[in-house]
């Protein structure tokens, strides 16, 4: 069974993106920082987008989400990650749903710019 501690210390996560899907919705968020904490893999996000129910005026389909915690994924509770192939991680959590991890060299990753709402600040 592949863990979580092998993925942190085989791929490049940040800069790649996690997705999740609960209860209709689907979230997804730049990785930003990631660690490894008593065997639980921690997600940091700099920002954070919910898909749109449908398309608006402004022709974006995300808008942004101001829920941004930690997105924490412990083995001992259902959330083993499972590799889908193309730098990809799928991940259960028992009270959330699914999700899934792309990896840096995966490339899947959503433009800030198709966030309604997001203003970003140059550093």
């Amino acid at each position: 069974m592949l863990t979580w501690k092998e993925v942190f210390e085989k791929y490049e996560l940040i800069g790649g993106d996690i997705e999740t899907q609960e209860d209709g919705k689907v979230y997804r968020a730049p990785i930003s920082r990631v660690r490894m904490e008593d065997g639980k893999l921690i997600i940091n996000s700099d920002w954070c987008a919910v898909l749109r129910d449908s398309a608006t005026t402004d022709g974006k389909m995300w808008e942004k989400w101001d829920n941004n915690q930690p997105m924490v994924l412990d083995e001992e509770f259902g959330a083993a990650p499972q590799d889908i192939g193309n730098g990809r991680f799928l991940f259960t959590l028992i009270a959330m749903g699914q999700g899934t991890i792309f990896t840096k060299e995966n490339g899947s990753k959503l433009d800030p710019e198709k966030v309604a709402g997001l203003k970003l600040t140059s550093t």
